[in-house]
C-alpha cells in the first residue's frame, strides 16, 4: 500500500498528489447543483463583479475551485469562445499559505504550540490512551509510528481515497475502516482542535467573522450591490470548525463536496436583514436546512452576531503569530432594525456565501 512520508497536515496540504476521476466529479457536480439552486438569483452571464472564491495555497483547494466554477459557470451564448468546449475560465484568489489565517488556521504556529497544550492535558490523554491498543495495531500494520488522533484522521483519509478508486483495502483496515475505531478517533481529532479559545477562533471563528464582515460590508455598500456570491474552498476542518461554531455540529465526517451556505435576507416588512444557513452533504446531494439555537430560521442579523461574538478574534494575524497586522473589524450598530420573526413572502435574497469542502481524499 502506498503511503505518505508523512501523515501531518502541513505534507498533505503541499504533496504532489492526483485527484481521482469520481472526486473530480462530485466537485464538478456542487458547481451544477448551486447553478440549479441559485441560477435565476445569479444569471447565466458571468462577469468578475459577481462572484469571488477564494481557495487555499494548495493544489487540491485550487483545482476543487476550478471544478466548481466549471459547473456553476457554464458559459452564456455570447460567452463562448469554442464551439465545441462547454467552459470558461473563472479567476479565483488565495492567500499565501504563511498569511492565511481563513482556512489554514490550525497550522498557525500558535495553533500548533496550543494543540500540544491540549495533547498534554490529563483529561485528553486519557482519552487518546483509550486507542492506545489501535495505534499500537496500525503501527504494526504499515511500519510508520502512530500516536496521534490527526495520524488516524489523515490515514482514514488516505483508505477513503483507495476505496473510491475501488482499489483493495488492506487486510489491517477491515474491522476498523470505514466504520469502527478509525472513524471514532477521526471525530475524536475534530473536537480536540476545538477545545481552548484560542483553537475556537482560528478554527472557524475567522471564517465565521469573514462571513459576518462580508455580510455588514454588503450590508452598508462597501461591497458592491453587483455581488452576489463568495465561495471559499477550504478543508473538512474548516466544515467542522463553522459547524461547532454555530453550534449545528453533529458527528460525523464530512463528504467531498460539503458546503455550509449562508444566504443573507433583507425583509421588506420589518427592514431589516437576516442570515439563512443550509448544509449540503455533497456526494449525497441532500440540503438541511440548519436553525441555530434560540433563533428563527432567517435568523436576524443583530442575533445572529451575538450567538458567534465569543469566536471572533480581534486579530487573527495576531493570534495566529505568522505576522502581526492590525486589522479589526467593527460592527457599524447603524445596520441593525427590529429583531423580529421573519416571513419568508417578505423576504429578498441578496447575497449567497458558500464554504465548501475540497477534496480531501488523498494519497
Amino acid at each position: 500500500m502506498n503511503l505518505p512520508r508523512s501523515l501531518t497536515y502541513e505534507y498533505f496540504n503541499t504533496a504532489p498528489l492526483s485527484m481521482p476521476n469520481a472526486s473530480m466529479l462530485n466537485m464538478y457536480n456542487l458547481g451544477v447543483h448551486l447553478r440549479k439552486v441559485y441560477g435565476e438569483f445569479l444569471g447565466d452571464l458571468y462577469m468578475s463583479e459577481t462572484m469571488k472564491m477564494q481557495t487555499a495555497e494548495y493544489p487540491l483547494s485550487m483545482l476543487s475551485g476550478q471544478l466548481v466554477n466549471a459547473g456553476l459557470w457554464p458559459p452564456a451564448e455570447i460567452q463562448r469562445w469554442s464551439a465545441d468546449i462547454n467552459w470558461q475560465p473563472i479567476s479565483t484568489d488565495y492567500t499565501v499559505a504563511q498569511e492565511d489565517t481563513l482556512l489554514m488556521g490550525i497550522q498557525c504556529p500558535n495553533f500548533v504550540l496550543e494543540m500540544g497544550k491540549v495533547l498534554n492535558m490529563a483529561q485528553v490523554r486519557d482519552r487518546v490512551s483509550d486507542y492506545s491498543s489501535l495505534f499500537d495495531h496500525i503501527s504494526r500494520s504499515i511500519g510508520i509510528k502512530v500516536q496521534r488522533p490527526s495520524e488516524v484522521a489523515l490515514l482514514y483519509a488516505v483508505l477513503e481515497t483507495k476505496a473510491d478508486l475501488e482499489q483493495s483495502l488492506p487486510h489491517w483496515a477491515k474491522d476498523i475502516f470505514p466504520d469502527g475505531a478509525m472513524y471514532t478517533v477521526s471525530l475524536l481529532e475534530y473536537d480536540l482542535l476545538w477545545q481552548t479559545s484560542l483553537q475556537k477562533q482560528l478554527n472557524g471563528g475567522t471564517i465565521l467573522k469573514e462571513i459576518l464582515a462580508n455580510s455588514l460590508m454588503y450590508i452598508n455598500g462597501r461591497i458592491p450591490k453587483q455581488r452576489k456570491l463568495m465561495m471559499y474552498s477550504g478543508n473538512e476542518r474548516n466544515i467542522v470548525g463553522v459547524l461547532k461554531g454555530l453550534n449545528l455540529w453533529s458527528p460525523h465526517i464530512p463528504n467531498e463536496a460539503a458546503s455550509v451556505i449562508f444566504e443573507l435576507y433583507f425583509d421588506n416588512e420589518t427592514e431589516s436583514y437576516g442570515m439563512k444557513i443550509n448544509y449540503y452533504t455533497g456526494v449525497d446531494g441532500i440540503t438541511l436546512s440548519l436553525k441555530m439555537p434560540n433563533c428563527t430560521e432567517i435568523c436576524p442579523i443583530k442575533t445572529f452576531l451575538y450567538s458567534i461574538m465569543d469566536l471572533l478574534p480581534q486579530n487573527a494575524e495576531r493570534l495566529c503569530n505568522w505576522k502581526k497586522i492590525d486589522l479589526p473589524i467593527i460592527p457599524d450598530n447603524a445596520i441593525y432594525s427590529r429583531s423580529v420573526s421573519h416571513t419568508l413572502k417578505s423576504i429578498t435574497f441578496t447575497l449567497l456565501l458558500v464554504i465548501t469542502l475540497l477534496v480531501i481524499n488523498l494519497y
